[in-house]
């Protein structure tokens, strides 16, 4: 029996999309930028006082080729203006992979994007210096959990506008952010949550379903986590 042209050309037509889409999800994947830390990442961020030092790790042997770095955030003043605000660090190598980073004196409160200068090239890394200068007196948290990545960008959306809304201090997300710990989820999450939360301090734990890849700690936080306060932030 002899199979019509037709649908010959439409199996060669459906064959040739299928292997087209599977290229270009393969392209996508390979094309996604990575933090080029390993500690602070955006759901990991460092908590520094003005004045004192944090370390940052990196994912590389590339501390001896940093030639700058710095804060920065946009901040509203006035209900009117937009206004980028920059702070420039010292540091010390302390290794191939480890930085120590000096926080000015006067840095004002709140949260940052760390930007680190390697030869011609920018890499920010969102969201990841908390600076306080003291422990509010009260602390509001917001949690949330099992965005599971599909229909999460709904689920942030609202979250991230009710935390504003809310003047929440910090939000603590804990795990299923991705639905199969792929990294084009990974990254998606990053990019919605600072994109509707602003400067907002984000602290991420994984759940079962951010296993399986290494996507979760290359784009968000560790696996394994705490932090450790500073007691002189303390103002009684």
């Amino acid at each position: 029996m002899r199979i019509p042209k037709s649908i010959i050309v439409i199996t060669l037509l459906f064959t040739l999309v299928v292997i087209l889409q599977a290229t270009s999800v393969v392209s996508e994947a390979s094309s996604l930028e990575k933090p080029i830390t390993k500690s602070p990442l955006p759901g990991y961020p460092l908590i520094a006082k003005p004045g004192s030092s944090c370390i940052v790790e990196l994912k590389q042997d590339i501390a001896e080729e940093v030639g700058s770095a710095y804060l920065g955030k946009v901040s509203l003043i006035g209900n009117t203006k937009l206004v980028r605000e920059e702070y420039m660090l010292k540091y010390k190598v302390l290794s191939e992979t480890k930085l120590e980073l000096l926080i000015p004196e006067h840095v004002e409160p709140g949260v940052y994007d760390l930007i680190l200068t390697v030869g011609d090239a920018n890499y920010t890394i969102p969201n990841t210096v908390w600076v306080l200068d003291r422990l509010p007196q009260t602390l509001t948290i917001m949690h949330q959990s099992d965005d599971h990545a599909t229909g999460g960008k709904d689920l942030r959306a609202s979250a991230g506008i009710l935390a504003q809304l809310l003047g929440v201090d910090v939000v603590l997300d804990t795990g299923d952010v991705t639905d199969k710990a792929s990294a084009i989820e990974a990254k998606d999450y990053i990019d919605t949550v600072i994109s509707y939360y602003g400067y907002t301090p984000l602290f991420v734990a994984p759940g079962n379903h951010d296993t399986g890849s290494p996507a979760f700690e290359e784009y968000i936080a560790p696996r394994i986590w705490f932090k450790c306060i500073d007691l002189s932030l303390i103002h009684i």
